[in-house]
């Protein structure tokens, strides 16, 4: 009777720490899952916005998105013009659509000598930005509550914000602040 009383007492705290575990466990993938993708994000148009000029930088008019040329070409390397200037391939493309955040590309298909020269992607086209927003990309990060860019008067640097929710767990969410200054 003692021993089937203890028996039955190890297997409840054997479940109970079990439970707690599970719980734990569960938190922590969920902060995880968010966190990663909002350091996903950020890293990118960190990455990128870095590499261009300050000069080919549009913005919506609502700061949800972003286009800035890019000198990559599809291989992922930096192209640069006879005389030693980038030579820009295409404008980078980042658009928040509620819950998602979406890359795309748009090549710039001017002469070589027009491509040493950044332009907006308004500029180097004749077509509005909002042109550009439509159509399928490649999926940056899901479930953004809100992705918001802005770029001070007279300034030379891009501020962003964005904010994650996790899928697994509501209450689970993070935000990120940052400036970015393209260098070129």
């Amino acid at each position: 009777m003692v021993s089937s009383a203890l028996l039955l007492i190890i297997l409840v705290l054997v479940l109970a720490f079990q439970i707690l575990g599970r719980k734990a466990w569960s938190k922590t993938s969920a902060s995880q899952e968010v966190l990663g993708q909002a350091q996903r994000a950020t890293r990118f148009l960190t990455e990128e916005l870095q590499r261009s000029s300050m000069d080919s930088v549009s913005l919506s008019s609502g700061g949800e998105s972003i286009s800035f040329l890019t000198a990559k070409d599809e291989n992922g390397q930096f192209t640069f013009s006879d005389r030693g200037s980038a030579l820009w391939e295409r404008w980078l493309i980042i658009s928040f659509s509620e819950p998602i955040l979406v890359k795309k590309s748009h090549s710039w298909t001017a002469s070589l000598t027009q491509r040493e020269t950044p332009l907006t992607i308004e500029l180097g086209t004749g077509q509005p930005f909002s042109d550009f927003l439509s159509g399928d990309g490649e999926q940056l990060a899901r479930n953004v509550e809100s992705f918001q860019l802005s770029r001070p008067t007279g300034s030379q640097i891009v501020k962003y914000e964005i904010s994650i929710r996790s899928e697994r767990d509501l209450s689970r969410a993070v935000s990120f602040r940052g400036a970015v200054r393209p260098r070129n």
